[in-house]
Parts: C-alpha cells; structure tokens; sequence
C-alpha cells in the first residue's frame, strides 16, 4: 500500500517536472537591450569645444585652436555654440569649427533635412551630412591657390541635438570622406559629454 502511494507520488513529481522544463524551454530567450541615457541626464555645456579632441586641426594647421563660447540669449536658454579657431601665423589656413548644441525635452526636436545632404543612420537617433561645393582662388601673397569648403553635421539623439560646421580656408581641403569621420567624431563625442561622459 505504502509502496504504490509513494510510487503515485513520484509519478505526479516526475511528471511536472517533465511539464515544467518544456514550459522553459519554449520560452524565447531574454533579449539584451543597450543602456539607455535619460532624457534628464542630457545638459548643455558652456566648455563644450575646449573638451572636444582638435588635433587633426593642429596637425593640419601647426598651432591650437583657440575658443570662444557664446553666452545664450534669454529666448534660447536650451541652446549652447563655440568656436574652435586656428589661423596660422602667415594666416594662409584658417580652420574655424562651430558646434551648436540643444535639449529640448518637450517635444521630437525637427532638424530638417537640407537639400543636397545624405542622412546618416551611424550617428544619433537620426542626423544628416553636407558637404560644401570647394571655392578656389589665387593665393596674392604666396602664389599658388587658396581652397575654401564648408561642411555640416547634425545629429539628434533623444532630446539632445548636435550640430558641427566646419570652415576650412587653405591651400588644400580634406577629401570628404576625412571631413565626414572628423565630424561625425565631434558630434559623437559631444553626445558623450552631454550625458555626462568623461
């Protein structure tokens, strides 16, 4: 008697647990997301261009940049822009690098999209690149010419967007595709710094 109830017993045990490992095993596999930064923890930095990295302009140039940031205007509290600027001493290349940043945690910030830009899915939530047409011009002093072009950037990422233009007066500019990693590294980096990176 004692026998066949423990027998039954085990049975019903064996049973559910058989039931309770196929339950687990068809269950989908827990999907890892990616840490995500708070709206809140996104913040506007007055020092923003002395943080940013500047070197390809120093090798490009010879000197450092030197930098200038604006004080926000009463109607534009959620924005910020600096300058990063290098001029060398015969003033032959002149490299002027302006980052313009934003928060606005009321609404989808609209950044539009220029004609002639080419989105970007690589960089931000959403963001777009334009590339200037380059403007050659006889060097008086030096002989030889002077190239202009004039690039941008601009990235949105939750609340926070991140716009870099970049000037670049010299005897010869950057193909686009050096342009194109120099700014998307600003704009990465300044994300990072806005949410508080090191």
């Amino acid at each position: 008697m004692i026998t066949t109830v423990t027998r039954r017993v085990a049975v019903a045990l064996l049973a559910l647990t058989l039931s309770a490992c196929a339950n687990v095993s068809s269950s989908p596999p827990a999907t890892p997301t990616a840490p995500v930064t708070p709206a809140a923890a996104y913040r506007l930095l007055d020092d923003l261009c002395e943080q940013l990295d500047h070197n390809w302009s120093i090798r490009l140039a010879g000197v450092p940049p030197k930098f200038k940031a604006f004080e926000p205007l009463p109607a534009g509290k959620d924005h910020r822009r600096c300058h990063a600027g290098t001029v060398t001493t015969d003033q032959q290349t002149v490299i002027l690098v302006t980052v313009h940043t934003r928060v606005d945690r009321s609404e989808p910030l609209d950044i539009g999209l220029p004609k002639s830009a080419r989105l970007l899915d690589n960089v931000g939530d959403r963001g777009w690149i334009l590339f200037g047409k380059p403007i050659s011009r006889p060097n008086e002093l030096l002989g030889g010419e002077i190239t202009s072009r004039q690039d941008q950037l601009t990235v949105v990422k939750g609340p926070a967007m991140v716009s870099v233009t970049i000037m670049i007066h010299a005897s010869s500019v950057p193909e686009e595709s050096a342009a194109e990693a120099v700014l998307t590294a600003y704009a990465q980096r300044s994300l990072e710094l806005m949410a508080g990176g090191q």
